[in-house]
């Protein structure tokens, strides 16, 4: 859940303050705060808190994960070193696979993950891509390529009220895992401002099972 509000409700002209809140299958709850402020009670030095909606929410699964069920640090998340592919290498490439006549009109990303907010001339469209290395197999109703890349699809409702959300889930024969997720609205949270996704199943399926995406570290 995000919350994008200001340290004191009745000021909308202090310092903002946006919230990544989330509630655990576990039993606990991690909450994510900043603010455009320098430190507390200092006043506002930039027009918006650094991270976007879409890192803050990221970095609350980032602090989710080093946590086992009972609320103890999980050591294999520290032990384990992590595929991110490169700081901005998600980010980067996302955009250059879009199908012809769609333009990105802002990305973001952090680590393994990166999104493009995508124009196809009628409205905006969250697309989304993660990618995670050495992966043994995918879960669900799995349908395997010639070349033996592995891909499950789904269709769901989305978190507001009328929004939904297409995802292909893909792994490489190399072990890379890439997923790929588009909404129908600008950002997850948010409510719809089209019928649909801007793509179709096909194309997120040629979006995920692209071989740029092997060329990742």
């Amino acid at each position: 859940m995000m919350l994008l509000g200001y340290e004191d409700p009745k000021r909308t002209d202090g310092v903002k303050q946006w919230k990544s809140v989330g509630v655990y299958q576990e039993g606990y709850l991690v909450e994510v705060t900043e603010t455009n402020a320098p430190a507390e009670g200092a006043a506002p030095s930039r027009a918006k808190p650094p991270l976007t909606e879409m890192q803050l929410s990221n970095l609350t699964l980032y602090v989710q994960s080093a946590f086992n069920q009972f609320g103890g640090l999980a050591g294999e998340f520290f032990a384990e070193p992590k595929d991110i592919g490169g700081s901005n290498a998600v980010m980067d490439l996302l955009p250059t696979l879009l199908p012809k006549g769609m333009q990105s009109r802002g990305r973001g990303g952090l680590g393994n993950d990166g999104y493009s907010i995508v124009w196809d001339g009628k409205a905006k469209t969250h697309l989304r891509a993660t990618i995670q290395g050495g992966v043994k197999g995918l879960p669900g109703d799995v349908s395997v390529l010639p070349d033996g890349t592995e891909v499950v699809t789904s269709q769901k409702a989305g978190k507001a009220k009328g929004a939904v959300e297409w995802t292909v889930d893909s792994l490489h024969p190399n072990g890379m895992r890439v997923t790929v997720t588009a909404y129908n609205s600008e950002y997850p949270r948010r409510a719809p401002v089209r019928d649909e996704p801007a793509f179709t199943m096909e194309q997120l399926r040629a979006l995920a099972t692209d071989k740029a995406w092997t060329t990742l570290k």
